[in-house]
C-alpha cells in the first residue's frame, strides 16, 4: 500500500499506531493512546491515499454490499486462540488471569496463554475482537465492552470451564477452592470473586506493576517479543480435593 513504517514518514513510532516500528498490547501503554494501536497514523493514511490514487482499478465504482459475521458467538474462544498462538498443549491461564486487577476483563488487553515449553508459565498476547469476558462483554479494541451482540455468560467465568480439568458436579463439594471456582466454574456454578490484588510481571528486559504504569514509555525496550512471562499461581492439579 506504499507506507512505511511512521517513524519512517513523517510521524512517531512512540504514538502506537498500526504501521509502528514495534508492536506492543494495550497494558503496556497509557490509556490515552489505546485506540491508537487499532488505527492508522495521519502519515499512513497520506500514504495510502496517495497509492491508490495512483492505481487505476481503485478508481472504478463498486456496489458489493456491506459484510458482516453477525449472530453472537466468538469464533475462536480463549483456549483455541491460546493453542492458535502456542500449539495444542495451550490454553487460556484462568487461574493467572483470576489473579489480575481487573480480573477477566484484563485478558482484552492481555491473554494469558499456558506456555507448552514451560508449563508453569503462561505468556501475553493480544485476543481477537469479541471475546467473552464477561455477561455480555466481549473483547472490543482492547477493553471489555458491554454489547448487545456478546454472550450471556457468567461473570468470573466467561470462557467456562478449564479443558485440560476433568470437572465432575457431583465432585464439586470436594474440590478445592481454586478448582471449583476457577478451573470448574461453569460445571460447579461457582464462579470466581476477583481480588482486588496486583500482578507483576517479568521478562529478560523489565519489571512491571499493572496497578501503576511508571515506564517512561517514550523510552521503552523494546527488544523483546512483546510477550511477557507470569508464573502460574493458585492451582495445583495434582490436588483438586479439599
Amino acid at each position: 500500500m506504499g507506507s512505511g513504517h511512521d517513524g519512517e514518514i513523517g510521524c512517531q513510532d512512540n504514538d502506537f499506531f498500526v504501521m509502528a516500528a514495534f508492536v506492543v498490547l494495550p497494558n503496556q501503554i497509557p490509556g490515552t493512546l489505546l485506540d491508537n494501536l487499532f488505527r492508522f497514523s495521519t502519515c499512513s493514511i497520506a500514504k495510502f491515499d496517495s497509492f491508490l490514487r495512483s492505481a487505476a482499478c481503485t478508481r472504478q465504482s463498486s456496489s458489493l454490499p456491506a459484510f458482516h459475521l453477525g449472530g453472537s458467538e466468538q469464533l475462536f474462544d480463549a483456549d483455541e486462540q491460546c493453542r492458535l498462538f502456542l500449539g495444542p498443549a495451550s490454553r487460556f491461564c484462568r487461574e493467572a488471569t483470576s489473579q489480575r486487577v481487573d480480573c477477566f476483563e484484563s485478558m482484552c488487553s492481555s491473554l494469558l496463554c499456558l506456555n507448552p515449553a514451560s508449563p508453569t508459565q503462561c505468556r501475553e498476547f493480544l485476543p481477537f475482537d469479541e471475546t467473552a469476558c464477561g455477561n455480555g462483554k466481549f473483547c472490543e479494541a482492547g477493553r471489555c465492552v458491554s454489547h448487545t451482540r456478546a454472550l450471556a455468560t457468567v461473570d468470573g467465568c466467561p470462557q467456562g470451564d478449564d479443558p485440560s480439568t476433568p470437572c465432575e458436579a457431583s465432585l464439586c463439594p470436594t474440590y478445592n477452592a481454586c478448582t471449583k471456582n476457577i478451573l470448574c466454574c461453569q460445571t460447579c456454578n461457582e464462579p470466581n470473586i476477583c481480588l482486588l490484588n496486583t500482578t507483576t510481571i517479568h521478562d529478560n528486559t523489565y519489571s512491571v506493576n499493572h496497578h501503576h504504569h511508571n515506564h517512561n514509555y517514550h523510552n521503552y525496550n523494546f527488544n523483546n517479543d512483546y510477550v511477557h512471562h507470569y508464573d502460574m499461581p493458585c492451582c495445583d492439579k495434582t490436588e483438586r480435593r479439599r
